[in-house]
């Protein structure tokens, strides 16, 4: 079974052209949605921790 992460704190999202990211105190994420996609209706991310 996976973990779960919740976030703590400030959220910030915002586009980093191409990719759209979200900050939190506890994590990073980038995602690379299509142009078209409404990023509202996005509901299934699957996500996995790595090191840059």
């Amino acid at each position: 079974m996976g973990q779960s992460t919740r976030a703590t704190g400030a959220v910030e999202q915002a586009w980093d052209e191409p990719r759209y990211r979200v900050r939190t105190q506890a994590f990073e994420a980038s995602f690379l949605p299509h142009p078209d996609e409404d990023l509202d209706s996005i509901c299934n991310v699957d996500v996995y921790r790595g090191r840059w």
